[in-house]
C-alpha cells in the first residue's frame, strides 16, 4: 500500500510538473507571434491595427483576435475596428530649421562661441578649444541634416514630405518664453545639467506644443512628425501602409525609443493640451511625457527609419538654464488654449512665426481679461461698500466687490 500511494503521488506531480511547463511553453510562443507582428520588415504582410480601447497599436490581452487568411501562406493579426486610419495617409513633415541658423554660418577658425547659451560643464579643453570644437561639431551636424531632408523631399516625391519650421531655442527665446507665459505654462528648477529644464529643453516643449495646435487648427486626423537627422527607408510608403491607427481613442505610435518620429491622432493632441492645462508645471523633456502617456498610449513599431546622429549629440543638452517669467495664478488656461488653437497663422508650415503671432495675441488677450476685470470692479461696487456714513472703509469695500464678483461668476 504505501509503494502504491507513492507510486499515485508521484503521477500527480509529473502531470501537474508537465501542465505548468507546457503553459509557460504556450505563453512564450503567444508572446513571440505577438512580437513578430509588432515588427515591420518589408516582407511580412500583416495588418496592423489600433488598439480599440485607446486609440494606439497595442498587443494588450483582448486587444487583438487571431484570424487566418491565404496571405503567404501564413497567418495574420487581424482587429476589425471601425474609424481607423492608415499611417500611409497621414501628412509627413520634417521638424528642422529652413533657414541656417546665424551662428552657425560663422567661420569656425577663431570662434569662441560666447554668449551662444552653450555650455559644456564635462569637457577638460581650454575654453576657446572647446567652443571652436562644439561650434565645427554644430556645423557639421546641421550639414547632414539639411542634406538628409533635402535628399528624402527629392527621393519621395509620392510621400509630399513638407518641412516644418520649428522654435529653435538660440533664434527663438523671447517668443518661447512668451508662449509660455501666454499659455498660463512654467518650469521646475532640476539639480543637475540632466535635470534641468534649459534653454534647448524648452524649445522643443514649445515645438511640440505648436505642432499639435497645427494639427488641431488643421483638422488632421493625424500626422507623422519626423527629425531632420532620421533617414527614412525607400519603401516607407508601403510600411506605413500596413499600419492603421484608430481614431476614437487618443493614441500615439512612435518609430524609436524617443521622439525621432511619431504619429499622432486627433484625439491624443487634444489629450496632450488638456494635460498641459491641468498640469502647467513641466518638470521633464517632452519625449518623456510622451513616454508616460500624457497624449493617451503609447506604442512603438519599427517601420525602418535609421539615425544619423547620436542620440543627446545635438546641442539641446548643453543649453543655458532656462529663466521662465512667473504666470498670474487667475490665468484662464482654457482660454489661452484656445486663442492659441485658432490662430489664423498656423496655416502654414513655420511654427517659428506661428508661435510668435500666438504669443502676441496671448499677452493681447491677458491684457483684455486684465481690463475687464477692473471694469467688473467698477460695475460690482456701491457708495455703500466704501461709506458707511460715518468713514471710508477701503478693506469693506475690496472685501464686498470679491464677494459679488465670486457671485456674478456662480
Amino acid at each position: 500500500l504505501p509503494r502504491r500511494c507513492k507510486n499515485e503521488a508521484m503521477k500527480l506531480v509529473t502531470r501537474a510538473i508537465t501542465r505548468r511547463i507546457l503553459s509557460v511553453c504556450v505563453l512564450f510562443a503567444v508572446a513571440a507571434t505577438a512580437k513578430k507582428a509588432l515588427t515591420l520588415d518589408g516582407k511580412q504582410s500583416q495588418t496592423q491595427v489600433a488598439n480599440r480601447a485607446d486609440g494606439a497599436l497595442s498587443p494588450t490581452p483582448g486587444a487583438w483576435k487571431l484570424a487566418y487568411k491565404n496571405v503567404d501562406g501564413k497567418p495574420e493579426w487581424v482587429v476589425e475596428i471601425p474609424n481607423t486610419h492608415a499611417l500611409s495617409t497621414c501628412p509627413i513633415f520634417y521638424q528642422t530649421l529652413v533657414e541656417v541658423p546665424s551662428e552657425l554660418e560663422e567661420d569656425t577658425e577663431g570662434t569662441e562661441m560666447q554668449g551662444t547659451g552653450l555650455r559644456n560643464s564635462k569637457s577638460r579643453e581650454h575654453p576657446r578649444a572647446s567652443h571652436r570644437s562644439l561650434h565645427k561639431q554644430e556645423v557639421g551636424q546641421w550639414e547632414i541634416r539639411r542634406q538628409n531632408v533635402e535628399q528624402a523631399i527629392a527621393k519621395h516625391p509620392e510621400l509630399n514630405i513638407k518641412k516644418m519650421n520649428v522654435l529653435y531655442w538660440a533664434r527663438d527665446w523671447q517668443t518661447i518664453k512668451d508662449l509660455f507665459q501666454g499659455l498660463g505654462l512654467s518650469i521646475a528648477k532640476g539639480h543637475d545639467q540632466n535635470t534641468d529644464m534649459n534653454q534647448g529643453k524648452c524649445g522643443r516643449w514649445a515645438t511640440m506644443i505648436m505642432m499639435a495646435a497645427w494639427q488641431k487648427h488643421a483638422g488632421h486626423a493625424c500626422t507623422i512628425a519626423l527629425e531632420d537627422d532620421i533617414k527614412i527607408p525607400d519603401d516607407f510608403k508601403e510600411r506605413l501602409a500596413q499600419v492603421e491607427q484608430g481614431e476614437q481613442e487618443s493614441g500615439v505610435i512612435k518609430f524609436m525609443e524617443w521622439g525621432e518620429g511619431y504619429a499622432f491622432n486627433l484625439k491624443a493632441v487634444d489629450r496632450f493640451m488638456s494635460y498641459l492645462m491641468s498640469s502647467p508645471v513641466i518638470r521633464m523633456p517632452s519625449d518623456n511625457c510622451i513616454n508616460m502617456g500624457c497624449a493617451g498610449r503609447i506604442v512603438q513599431i519599427d517601420v525602418g527609419i535609421q539615425k544619423l546622429v547620436k542620440t543627446n549629440a545635438g546641442n539641446i543638452w548643453r543649453t543655458a538654464s532656462a529663466e521662465i517669467p512667473k504666470t498670474p495664478k487667475n490665468i484662464d488656461r482654457n482660454k489661452a488654449w484656445q486663442v492659441l488653437a485658432n490662430t489664423t497663422e498656423l496655416a502654414g508650415e513655420d511654427l517659428s512665426a506661428a508661435a510668435r503671432a500666438a504669443a502676441d495675441q496671448l499677452q493681447s488677450f491677458h491684457a483684455a481679461s486684465r481690463r475687464t476685470a477692473f471694469e467688473n470692479m467698477v460695475i460690482h461696487s456701491s457708495l455703500e461698500d466704501f461709506y458707511d456714513g460715518e468713514t471710508i472703509d477701503l478693506l469693506r469695500a475690496a472685501k464686498a466687490v470679491v464677494r459679488r464678483m465670486q457671485e456674478s461668476k456662480k
